[in-house]
């Protein structure tokens, strides 16, 4: 079937339309932003909307639901869907779920308004409204339970005592975050980065007192005038008694006189006797 150019226009107008009502819905009640698969799905079965995918964070919608389903249809199925984030089956908390996410995904219709009077604050462009924190319900988006809530001191926000201790954000969706104790908190991480840096400046500085010490310590007890505190004055002595001894040991000196001796007899006999 060859479709027309007005037929792609319109599905590429009813995709923006899904992408624009999950943005808003995700915006207004803090939730991470899921991906959109309008590709088809191997999990879809027939006659199904669409389906969230918890592991992925992703929704999936076929190109043949958006034929089949009008604007006002995608709106309720994209808060049907993002309702999930928060509870993945159908019991009555979802259904809870479910309403609060039409009213956040309801755009009012374009048209006139008649303001009675000038008000400077309704024409100011970009400005913020301010919050005001839910006390009531726990704002940790996977559990959103009434109870008694206790403020965070890094992100002001209200948590219940399972999701009371901050952890540092983690980068993609997990589908057990429902069963884990604590919240991720952004400003945690400024908090453990500012620690981090106080402990590597006290560590360095108790290492440099600690090698400047060293270093004073050996300086003074060094001494260069040094005097050697052994007693030569024997050595020297014995030294100056061997430099007045004959050179002639006393056997050598018997030898000498025997060979005298020897010569003096032999001369007498050659001159006298004979």
């Amino acid at each position: 079937m060859v479709r027309s150019h007005s037929f792609d226009k319109l599905l590429e107008l009813k995709r923006e339309k899904v992408m624009a009502t999950v943005h808003r819905i995700c915006a207004k009640r803090g939730l991470p932003l899921p991906s959109i698969n309008f590709e088809g799905c191997v999990e879809e079965f027939e006659g199904q909307l669409a389906h969230y995918h918890p592991d992925a964070n992703t929704i999936c919608i076929s190109e043949r639901q958006l034929i089949i389903q009008n604007f006002d249809d995608l709106d309720a199925t994209m808060a049907h869907e993002v309702s999930h984030i928060l509870v993945q089956d159908h019991s009555p908390r979802f259904r809870e779920e479910e309403v609060t996410s039409n009213m956040a995904g309801w755009k009012p219709p374009g048209g006139i308004v008649h303001i009675t009077e000038w008000n400077k604050s309704a024409i100011e462009p970009n400005k913020e409204r301010e919050i005001k924190p839910d006390m009531i319900r726990c704002n940790y988006h996977f559990c959103r339970k009434k109870a008694d809530l206790t403020q965070c001191h890094h992100c002001q926000n209200y948590y219940c005592e399972v999701h009371l201790e901050p952890y540092e954000p983690k980068l993609g969706f997990h589908p057990d975050s429902t069963s884990n104790s604590g919240h991720p908190c952004a400003p945690f991480v400024d908090y453990l980065a500012d620690k981090k840096k106080a402990e590597d400046k006290r560590y360095a500085e108790a290492l440099g007192k600690l090698v400047k010490g060293k270093r004073e310590t050996v300086s003074n007890d060094y001494s260069y005038d040094y005097a050697p505190s052994f007693d030569y004055s024997a050595y020297t002595h014995v030294i100056s008694n061997n430099e007045h001894e004959p050179a002639t040991p006393k056997s050598n000196r018997n030898w000498l006189i025997l060979l005298v001796l020897v010569v003096a007899l032999f001369l007498i006999y050659l001159f006298f006797i004979r």
